[in-house]
């Protein structure tokens, strides 16, 4: 057992964060910026039937996942890279969710109509590869939906928080970086 003077990993940090009721009292469920009217947002773009397969990368406790599924009756999946944050499951057993990295999502070829990304791009040690699997699991005609934090002011990649503090943002990225990415 941990004692609260050992060094925590970021994961473990990152977690206890999200858990906090001084986070979600800010945030919501949706533990980031925006929230589920962002998500909403995205969503309304998108036009998607009741029932379409849309995977949550970065879905953390599984807030989205369970709106997708509930409010607009989509088939969701949910990802993470922390198994500590992903939900074991809701009430009615109906969250799934799998522990995976965002370069690496154990999913079919062209098997999504949507991926949904939101407040992770940032923190994906390979943004690159990221996007490609997003790519990759859509299916032809499928959509991205995808919102992060940027530094608007810098020209470069601006080391904002470290990333071992297990804080939510390590670094921030500028525009163009991320124009580039994508």
């Amino acid at each position: 057992m941990k004692t609260s003077r050992e060094k925590k990993t970021p994961i473990q940090a990152l977690a206890a964060l999200h858990e906090s009721a001084s986070l979600r009292a800010v945030t919501g469920p949706s533990l980031r910026p925006g929230g589920f009217l962002l998500t909403e947002r995205g969503l309304s773009l998108c036009g998607f039937s009741p029932g379409a397969r849309i995977v949550d990368v970065g879905c953390g406790t599984g807030a989205s996942v369970a709106y997708l599924q509930e409010k607009h009756r989509h088939r969701a999946l949910g990802v993470d890279v922390s198994g500590d944050l992903l939900p074991k499951n809701d009430r009615k057993g109906n969250i799934t969710a799998v522990v995976a990295r965002a370069e690496e999502l154990p999913l079919s070829t062209g098997s999504c109509d949507g991926v949904l990304c939101e407040c992770v791009l940032s923190l994906v040690t390979e943004p690159g590869r990221a996007v490609e699997e997003f790519s990759r699991v859509l299916r032809p005609g499928g959509f991205l939906i995808l919102s992060d934090m940027y530094d608007r002011s810098a020209d470069t990649v601006v080391p904002s928080v470290s990333a071992s503090s297990g804080q939510c943002v390590s670094v921030l990225r500028t525009r163009p970086i991320i124009e580039m990415i994508l």
